[in-house]
């Protein structure tokens, strides 16, 4: 397979050489002219991993629209503060269909968006992408240590696409449908590592580290629940495997960054001296205001912001954290998790039969809080009856002062709302949600009543649709019928607030 590796550091370097170990027709773009020439006559990277020989089926380019040419998949991985340039100068470049891993890991400044949001919404098609996160360190992975990543996607082809292709006798790969839990896992952990490499650089020992790391993978938890992820993937290769190695181990950057912080030095210093990105020092700043909206608690984020940013004592740091409430151990989710059935029992519940099927409308008096499709378990609900005007009209007044996310007419081109509502809703993994905007669709499973107070909590309506009955990409699952008359369903309603 051809593919093309944007990005030409340590780990785009790494997983290059990953590619063409295993056959693949590996392109590769670098920014630096050296870089490109190293590469290409002497199968070296001559800033990054210098001393190891690259497969020969790597060939370097200095352009995006030449290292793409021509290929059947992409791997991104560029520092998470030029991604959105990134994204854009591609979309010109990758066909729509073309599968796309992302390895840049962050949010974004100002939008709080996760890497594969501001992907798809500069390409589009957010099914063919996915995330890849691990404990996985570029020195070790190109040496062929025993290492382990996963690969995360809202499309199980794709994700199984990629686990395929990065797989290596050394290099064991896994797949998860949770793309919030790992790229908010990716983010945090960094922010972490910066913390323990302070703590180790002021001559505290195992002990701080230790409870820097746990206390951190806590506030991992409370982000990754409250955007919508699942906790599980917390401690899992992307949470609990990739903390460790990059909390513990000298070749993590963000870990040594920390020690230097430590030396009283600052982050251009340290960026001058090793020509190296530190991610965790704009998650420190960006993930903040994304857990703010949400009520989240970072404090370990909030002290390195302080350190990194503000100018804040290095000599404080500790006591910083050490001076905060005593709670429980496990608070945060349980609270999370309080309000969101709290605000579903407050709803009144109405069922009507549509061409669709059961429809399920669950209103708080004031505003319609959620839209169930199909047979999702939502306590107290009434007795189906067929669809009123009175509870079209009722829709109707709540759609119209949204009018913002309703686009009409519908053109083969379509606006962004309707490429990721119309085109993608049906593809999504089970037991997931997906948001947008102001509404948020989910698949109904066993937790069907629970992932619809999850949506209507952070969003005042929530489409939720059984997954038994799921139009997949592949076909594989549901039928086509129904995957197109719940479409229809969704394009009346939105047609009644025009």
């Amino acid at each position: 397979m051809k593919v093309a590796v944007i990005g030409a550091g340590s780990w785009g370097t790494a997983l290059a050489h990953l590619l063409g170990v295993t056959g693949s027709e590996v392109r590769i773009w670098a920014r630096k002219e050296e870089v490109v020439r190293g590469i290409n006559e002497q199968h070296r990277n001559v800033r990054y991993l210098s001393s190891q020989e690259l497969s020969h089926n790597i060939t370097a380019y200095g352009t995006f629209a030449e290292c793409v040419d021509g290929a059947e998949a992409v791997a991104v991985v560029t520092p998470s503060k030029i991604m959105r340039s990134v994204a854009r100068e591609l979309a010109g470049l990758v066909a729509q269909d073309t599968p796309v891993v992302l390895c840049c890991k962050g949010v974004e400044e100002g939008t709080g968006l996760l890497p594969v949001e501001v992907f798809a919404e500069e390409m589009g098609n957010q099914s063919r992408f996915a995330v890849l996160a691990g404990p996985n360190h570029a020195e070790e992975v190109i040496s062929c240590v025993p290492s382990a990543t996963v690969i995360a996607s809202e499309s199980p082809e794709t994700a199984e696409l990629f686990q395929n292709l990065f797989v290596t006798p050394s290099f064991r790969t896994y797949t998860s449908s949770d793309v919030v839990g790992v790229e908010v896992c990716s983010a945090c952990k960094n922010v972490i590592a910066i913390a323990v490499g302070i703590s180790y650089g002021i001559g505290l020992g195992d002990n701080t580290g230790a409870f820097l790391m746990t206390r951190g993978q806590a506030e991992m938890s409370r982000l990754v629940y409250a955007l919508g992820g699942d906790p599980m993937t917390c401690m899992g290769l992307a949470g609990t495997g990739d903390l460790i190695a990059t909390c513990m181990s000298h070749h993590s950057r963000n870990r040594c960054f920390g020690e230097f912080l430590a030396e009283g030095r600052t982050l251009d210093e340290y960026i001058e001296m090793t020509h190296m990105v530190v991610e965790g020092s704009l998650a420190c700043k960006t993930l903040l205001p994304l857990a703010e909206r949400h009520g989240v608690d970072l404090p370990i984020a909030q002290a390195v912001r302080a350190v990194v940013w503000e100018k804040g004592d290095i000599g404080v740091f500790t006591e910083t954290l050490l001076g905060r409430p005593l709670r429980e151990e496990f608070y945060g989710l349980e609270e999370q998790l309080v309000r969101l059935e709290g605000a579903m029992s407050e709803s009144t519940f109405f069922t009507y039969n549509t061409p669709v099927g059961r429809v399920t409308i669950a209103s708080n008096g004031c505003a319609i809080t959620a839209i169930a499709i199909g047979e999702v378990g939502l306590q107290g609900a009434r007795k189906p009856s067929p669809l009123t005007n009175d509870a079209a009209n009722q829709l109707q007044e709540y759609l119209a002062g949204r009018r913002r996310y309703f686009d009409l007419p519908l053109d083969p081109a379509g606006s962004p709302f309707q490429k990721k509502v119309w085109q993608e809703m049906l593809d999504i993994p089970y037991g997931s949600t997906k948001t947008y905007g102001e509404i948020a669709c989910a698949v109904g499973s066993p937790r069907g009543a629970r992932a619809v107070g999850m949506a209507a909590n952070r969003n005042p309506i929530a489409i939720v649709i059984p997954c038994h009955r799921v139009l997949a990409s592949n076909g594989k699952q549901g039928g086509y019928a129904y995957g197109v008359e719940v479409k229809r369903f969704l394009l009346d309603l939105e047609r009644r607030s025009n």
